[in-house]
């Protein structure tokens, strides 16, 4: 805080010296004059303040956007090319969405909706699901269980199964598994594989290097955004993404 208070100070002074008095302050003029006639500016014109407390937050927030999109772009490969990450829509599909979520986070639910309207309506979208447990260790369970759907080639089925349940235990979870039409047996062995428990740390050590801090999240682009969005707010970022191309 003292840091932006020196920034306002220095501003100011510069401003007062420019279009209060139209020159040079005088030497004559002491510091606590000087500091005086200062405190009384800001306290006359208090916008002044509020104008640069804004415009070092625009500022800090265009850094930190510049930062998280060099970051994205340096992990490019791992966020939207990894064979370990099961995809929806169109493979080749133009728009390309990563969605991070948790089986247990209600908001993921909510928005497995909202996504699965997305693909429906519009066949050029491809979603790259990220698993990213973050609520407990029956999260867990889910994601390493639906990775090893994935390995049987079968993911889709059961991952609406996962979304669409408000599942309370592992046998629950292996339940659904089976209704999905898995090999149980192979489910069993594969979701406790250190293949699947490295894809899952993966995705986490990526997750948080670009910023993704909560669930769901997408990655669109070089832009991440955190929370559960409806199905207007989504196209209308797939629509921007259509008007740069």
């Amino acid at each position: 805080m003292r840091k932006i208070l020196n920034v306002i100070l220095v501003l100011s002074i510069i401003f007062i010296s420019t279009t209060v008095f139209g020159e040079k302050l005088s030497n004559t003029i002491s510091k606590n004059e000087l500091h005086e006639i200062i405190k009384t500016y800001l306290i006359d014109n208090p916008e002044i303040v509020e104008k640069a407390l804004l415009s070092l937050k625009e500022k800090r927030e265009k850094e930190k956007e510049r930062i998280t999109s060099q970051k994205i772009r340096s992990k490019k490969k791992e966020i939207f090319f990894d064979p370990s990450s099961p995809i929806s829509g169109n493979p080749n599909g133009k728009i390309v969405i990563a969605e991070y979520f948790d089986y247990r986070c209600g908001y993921c639910r909510a928005s497995y909706a909202v996504v699965k309207k997305i693909l429906k309506e519009n066949k050029n979208v491809k979603v790259i699901h990220k698993e990213l447990p973050i609520l407990g260790k029956l999260s867990m369970h889910a994601s390493k269980a639906a990775l090893a759907a994935h390995m049987q080639g079968k993911y889709k089925s059961f991952h609406a199964r996962l979304m669409e349940t408000n599942f309370k235990d592992l046998d629950q979870i292996f339940s659904l598994a089976k209704a999905s039409g898995l090999d149980m047996e192979q489910l069993k062995k594969d979701m406790f594989s250190q293949k699947v428990q490295d894809t899952i740390m993966g995705i986490r050590k990526i997750a948080i290097f670009v910023g993704v801090r909560s669930t769901p999240t997408y990655i669109i682009g070089d832009n991440i955004y955190a929370g559960a969005m409806d199905a207007e707010q989504l196209k209308m970022i797939i629509s921007k993404i259509n008007e740069k191309k």
